[in-house]
């Protein structure tokens, strides 16, 4: 009786064609690295074997390179915990059916859809996330542009790099998500270079720690809606708004920032920024601003009487090229 076929195929860079619908897999508990490296494969039949009993599934189709498309309609995961990695590398793959797909009880979903940079839209209205770790989970799917998510309640509590350059991606709607565990939003956004708007007003914040490369790169970004996020716990802010050119203005006057110790680069390159509310900013622990405002080349104004300064040490190239700015309050 089967139970385990981890890295059964593995390695067969030459396999091109597969029919695995032959097998009784109905007991097997682990399939991970099933297919993995087999780069050459371009068809294969796998939508009707049973996968009641599977628990692991990581890096099944790993660096299938050659997959155009999937059909996993009738995979049963209700008891798979772990499916990181699933399609790393399958930079082929342009259609993927998980309507099926029951995602409550898997902890590890992390760089699901790393690297699939042929992917131009998923649905995943049948993943409904129960604290699982989603970072990396669209990492490099370039083409992407649209992410049909389940409107029922998603818990999550790692989402570091979770749209990291999805570059073709417009729009994105969080609005059911629970980021109530989530202590880090590195680079979330990086690199999402189409995002026009976002409205982000809604999120839970108040476990979050860093927030450093969030939106850097947002190169069309002109739209932030940051309203009331709880920052009280937030350490590091390097890097947050970095190369967000397209933004004109930005009103974080409602950030409690009393315990971020880094503000390195925070505003670096918003080239057209005109105007910045950091009325309410607190800077007691800061010990670097090192090119804080560095590159703000439209920046008339900034008021920063409220700035305690007292122990930072690095102000390197602080305000280098803010070449219009008139009124500097310190």
């Amino acid at each position: 009786m089967l139970t385990n076929l981890e890295e059964m195929f593995g390695y067969c860079h030459s396999l091109e064609y597969l029919n695995f619908n032959v097998l009784d897999t109905s007991k097997v508990r682990n399939m991970d690295r099933l297919f993995y490296n087999c780069f050459s494969l371009k068809s294969l039949e796998i939508s009707n074997i049973n996968t009641s009993s599977l628990i692991s599934m990581e890096n099944i189709f790993y660096n299938c390179s050659s997959l155009t498309s999937l059909d996993l309609s009738n995979f049963n995961t209700y008891n798979v915990k772990y499916m990181s990695f699933v399609f790393e590398h399958c930079s082929s793959l342009k259609s993927v059916n998980l309507s099926g797909f029951d995602v409550d009880n898997v902890i590890y979903i992390n760089s699901m859809f790393k690297d699939c940079s042929s992917l131009i839209s998923l649905d995943l209205s049948s993943f409904v996330f129960n604290q699982a770790d989603l970072s990396s989970l669209f990492r490099n799917c370039i083409s992407m542009t649209s992410i049909k998510f389940s409107t029922k309640y998603k818990i999550a509590d790692n989402i570091n790099e979770m749209f990291y350059n999805c570059s073709s991606l417009i729009t994105v709607d969080l609005y059911n998500f629970d980021f109530g565990l989530v202590t880090e939003m590195n680079s979330l956004f990086y690199g999402c270079i189409s995002l026009i708007s976002l409205d982000l007003s809604y999120i839970d914040t108040y476990s979050l720690v860093t927030m450093e490369s969030m939106f850097n790169g947002c190169y069309s970004l002109t739209s932030l809606n940051l309203k009331h996020w709880i920052t009280s716990s937030v350490i590091s802010m390097d890097s947050m708004f970095y190369d967000c050119i397209s933004l004109i203005s930005l009103d974080l006057s409602y950030f409690n920032s009393s315990l971020v110790a880094n503000m390195k680069n925070l505003f670096q390159n918003c080239l057209k920024l005109i105007s910045i509310n950091l009325i309410n900013f607190q800077t007691t622990l800061v010990t670097t601003m090192e090119s804080m405002f560095s590159g703000c080349t439209s920046l008339l104004s900034l008021n920063l009487s409220n700035f305690d300064t007292s122990q930072v040490t690095n102000m390197e190239s602080m305000f280098f090229n803010c070449k219009k700015i008139t009124s500097l309050d310190l």
